[in-house]
C-alpha cells in the first residue's frame, strides 16, 4: 500500500509551500515517513530522504539548546 500525505502551509517568507510525505516505514511501532518533497512556486521541488530514525534514544538535556549568535548578542 502506498500512502502519501500532502500538507500546504505558508513559509516564514509568506510563500506557499506544499510538503508531501511518503515512503512510510515501521520504526519502534510507528509508521514514519522516510521521504518528503517540498514544493514552492519560486524554488521548485526539493526532495529529502531520511537515512535513519532512532526511537527511545537518550539525549543530553542541552541537545537542542541554541547558542546565542553574534547578531542576537549585538541587538540586545
Amino acid at each position: 500500500m502506498t500512502v502519501h500525505l500532502s500538507v500546504r502551509s505558508i513559509s516564514a517568507f509568506a510563500m506557499p509551500v506544499t510538503t508531501t510525505y511518503s515512503d512510510y516505514r515501521e520504526v519502534g511501532g510507528m509508521r514514519v515517513p522516510h521521504r518528503y518533497i517540498e514544493s514552492t512556486e519560486i524554488g521548485g521541488r526539493m526532495m529529502f530522504q531520511v537515512e535513519r530514525v532512532e526511537v527511545g534514544v537518550d539525549l543530553a538535556p542541552d541537545t537542542f539548546t541554541l547558542e546565542p549568535s553574534a547578531a542576537s548578542v549585538r541587538n540586545r
